[in-house]
């Protein structure tokens, strides 16, 4: 996650007190969590923001509008916030375990190890690919029958390139 703030905010402790906008969709106690590492006295207001209101990831529109201070944004989302005057303010990064989480009734993943060990397999080397041969990963999600980039290469590579980088 990346911490999006206007250009004039130049260090973290300028947003002591300050409001920060949180998505409510996914898992916005992990915002909490980076929030508290951060240290702030007084610690920051914090407005969640739905995505319904702004559109998906379009946190960053309650920067533009002054209406808060920061937010936090996924780095494939990123252009557009930047794109509208927005910058990146480096934090230290804190080790979260699960934003990407999968889950299955345990009933099933006891009944039989052989769904769930493929499962596992696949996962490692989809994370290996992304890693070790970028080029190929794109190949396959633009093979895909469909992408939510619309087979834009481009923006699959970017994509690609982001989530490995986590």
């Amino acid at each position: 996650m990346q911490l999006v703030v206007p250009p004039a905010v130049a260090s973290v402790s300028e947003l002591s007190g300050a409001t920060i906008a949180v998505r409510t969709s996914g898992k916005p106690e992990s915002i909490f969590m980076r929030l508290r590492a951060l240290r702030l006295d007084p610690e920051p207001n914090t407005v969640l923001v739905a995505d319904a209101e702004v559109g998906r990831w379009g946190q960053w529109k309650k920067v533009v509008s002054g209406e808060c201070a920061a937010t936090f944004m996924s780095p494939i989302y990123l252009p557009q916030a930047e794109a509208a005057g927005l910058k990146v303010l480096p934090v230290p990064d804190i080790p979260m375990v699960g934003n990407f989480g999968q889950a299955c009734l345990s009933a099933f993943a006891s009944e039989d190890d052989g769904p769930m060990e493929d499962y596992m397999r696949a996962v490692v080397h989809a994370v290996c690919l992304m890693k070790f041969r970028p080029a190929e990963a794109v190949e396959v999600v633009l093979a895909a029958p469909t992408t939510r980039d619309g087979g834009n290469p481009a923006e699959v590579a970017r994509r690609s390139t982001s989530s490995a980088a986590r």
